[in-house]
């Protein structure tokens, strides 16, 4: 049958179905294809976003190298401080940075806790240093020697501050001890406590402090 949709009418000796007046098309409604297609669109990025693979963290020892120690302390944070190496490095940007306070107890955790208290109490000794207090560097130093007489780089410290303090004789045994032990010394530890200098030019500088030592006993 016809839809009422549709009303019969008669003009000019012809009969005909006209819509009726008010009566709109119904179109289909594809909104929900629409949404269907928008949701696809965003499970497909978050997959994709999934699946790209995380940036690497950044290597904290190339920050140190040029000298970027807030980005270190940044770094190093954001990793955690379980492996030794990062809690040294940590200790050690503390102190760079001026966070003095932060240093001394990485430093104190470091020779409770870790398997290179050498490293805190060197670490330590350079906090005295900066601060004025030379028998403070002095005793953490011979604490770092004590417990790694292989420690080329407190050798060398111990010995610098000796001649500061005359005492020639300590330091020319420490300087020797440091031009010697200098050429097995760890690189990283070269590059945290090295002052940026490479192993030889280290290495010229303890004999050229000794040899200083040597003409003004």
């Amino acid at each position: 049958g016809i839809s009422d949709d549709f009303e019969l009418c008669h003009s000019h000796g012809t009969f005909y179905y006209a819509r009726r007046p008010g009566r709109a098309i119904v179109r289909s409604d594809d909104s929900w294809h629409r949404s269907i297609q928008e949701a696809s669109e965003r499970v497909r990025v978050l997959a994709k976003r999934e699946e790209a693979p995380a940036a690497p963290p950044p290597d904290v020892f190339e920050l140190w190298r040029q000298e970027r120690f807030a980005d270190v302390l940044a770094a190093i944070e954001a990793r955690g401080l379980d492996d030794p190496d990062m809690a040294v490095l940590y200790a050690a940007a503390c102190a760079q940075c001026g966070r003095i306070e932060d240093a001394e107890r990485a430093c104190e955790r470091l020779i409770a806790e870790s398997a290179v208290p050498a490293a805190g109490h060197f670490i330590l000794a350079l906090c005295c240093e900066g601060a004025g207090d030379v028998p403070g560097a002095v005793e953490h130093q011979r604490l770092a020697i004590g417990l790694d007489p292989s420690f080329a780089l407190a050798h060398m410290r111990l010995g610098v501050l000796a001649r500061r303090r005359s005492d020639r004789a300590l330091a020319a045994r420490e300087l020797a001890d440091a031009a010697a032990l200098l050429e097995d010394e760890d690189e990283r530890r070269l590059l945290l406590f090295g002052g940026g200098f490479p192993r030889d030019a280290l290495i010229a500088l303890c004999r050229s402090e000794l040899a200083n030592v040597e003409r003004t006993s």
